[in-house]
């Protein structure tokens, strides 16, 4: 038998399945323009 999940458990995973399915739609963020940038991040 698989164990019940608790109160904190069931909220992990109600506010983890409300976090994904408002991911944002594609957006037009090119990395071409990243890599000719003339700053360099590490």
């Amino acid at each position: 038998e698989y164990a019940r999940a608790d109160d904190k458990q069931k909220q992990t995973m109600k506010l983890f399945n409300d976090t994904l399915q408002r991911v944002p739609e594609r957006g037009t963020f090119q990395l071409e323009s990243v890599l000719n940038s003339r700053y360099f991040f590490s």
